[in-house]
């Protein structure tokens, strides 16, 4: 029997030549595991196993963590909505049971990346936006990083946390942020609709800010609620500083030839095909689109790169500073949380650079 890994970029090499894109200028940002299908290849009773290995996960979760009996939509603002105002009391459980408490370690190392921004630009004051901030655990783990690195008494610390839903917020802003220095402000607001040149809310209940309003943006398991990632991209390249860092963290699938090492008895063996098909047969349409309403956030990674945008004269993009993609261990500790880190930097670009992060974000169709 046989499984196909399906490529999630087809694009077009005829249009690339016409659009002046050479296969080198796709290979910086797009790599092989992307643009290609890859076969896998096993027994009949191999196939069952993970069949069966499947359905005893989708029983758990139905089983404890009670997902929607409606299929999910659209995955738009307003499904989105919908699902978080139900969730929002039992988010921070239900979340940590989802990952095996792995979120909280994720969350502090969006602190982490505020941490290393500080140390290495040494500002008087530190501005941070945390992008889909939900209940607060991303800023309050930034808080706990920056005090125990006594960032706390060498500079000010102000941070947003932005979300849409109304219920997060109102279980954000009851949580205790005592530390000294910090202001911590949580406000409504659309990420897909950040930016505004004076700053102003254009229906008088969403937050937006002016350019160049905030040293660090986080987002930690946000992106995927969001049904047009790229729009989101480009409010934080305008609202953040020159040399601004850009903290993004989610699911990414499994790299066929990156696969984590499972234990059996004495021995540490990769399990490509078993990691591959729970990922896409129970993670993305079981745990991410019916529990939470979320979509797989593979490709933001790469899109994010190619956001560019033109202030008068000056050209602005991101650099990437890290990248970090692995399998994380799950229950009975299984590989079956594929995870990426990105760090970007706001960075001034030229226009021909401009012009060929475009092109290219066009034959996605974005």
């Amino acid at each position: 029997m046989q499984y196909i890994y399906k490529k999630l970029l087809d694009i077009s090499e005829e249009k690339a030549k016409e659009l002046g894109i050479t296969s080198e200028d796709l290979a910086l940002y797009f790599p092989d595991h992307l643009m290609i299908d890859v076969e896998f290849k096993s027994g009949y009773l191999k196939f069952k196993l993970l069949e069966f290995v499947l359905f005893l996960l989708a029983m758990g979760v139905k089983t404890f963590l009670l997902p929607r009996k409606d299929q999910p939509g659209s995955l738009d603002i307003e499904e989105v909505e919908r699902v978080y105002t139900r969730e929002a009391l039992g988010y921070d459980r239900k979340h940590h049971f989802t990952t095996r408490g792995q979120d909280t370690i994720w969350r502090r190392k969006a602190g982490e990346a505020v941490a290393a921004y500080c140390q290495k630009n040494q500002p008087n004051e530190i501005t941070v936006l945390d992008l889909c901030t939900g209940t607060g655990l991303t800023l309050l783990e930034i808080c706990k990083i920056l005090a125990s690195r006594n960032i706390t008494k060498r500079l000010n610390v102000c941070l947003t946390g932005l979300d849409y839903n109304r219920s997060m917020l109102g279980v954000a802003e009851k949580r205790p942020y005592l530390f000294a220095n910090i202001l911590t402000d949580f406000v409504k607001g659309n990420a897909m609709d950040l930016y505004s040149p004076d700053g102003k809310s254009a229906d008088g209940e969403n937050s937006r800010f002016k350019a160049e309003s905030f040293d660090v943006v986080t987002q930690m398991c946000g992106i995927g609620g969001i049904n047009d990632p790229k729009s989101v991209f480009e409010g934080v390249l305008k609202v953040l500083k020159p040399g601004g860092h850009f903290f993004l963290a989610d699911m990414h699938r499994p790299i066929p030839n990156l696969i984590g090492e499972l234990p059996i008895i004495n021995k540490w063996v990769e399990m490509p095909l078993f990691e591959v098909f729970i990922y896409e047969k129970g993670t993305i349409p079981i745990v991410l689109n019916q529990l939470w309403g979320w979509r797989d956030t593979t490709l933001d990674f790469y899109i994010l790169p190619l956001v560019s945008w033109q202030d008068g004269n000056q050209f602005w993009g991101f650099k990437i500073l890290s990248f970090e993609e692995e399998s994380l261990r799950w229950w009975l500790s299984m590989t079956l949380m594929p995870y990426a880190k990105l760090i970007v930097e706001k960075t001034e670009i030229t226009k021909e650079e401009h012009d060929k992060r475009q092109k290219i974000l066009s034959l996605l169709g974005k």
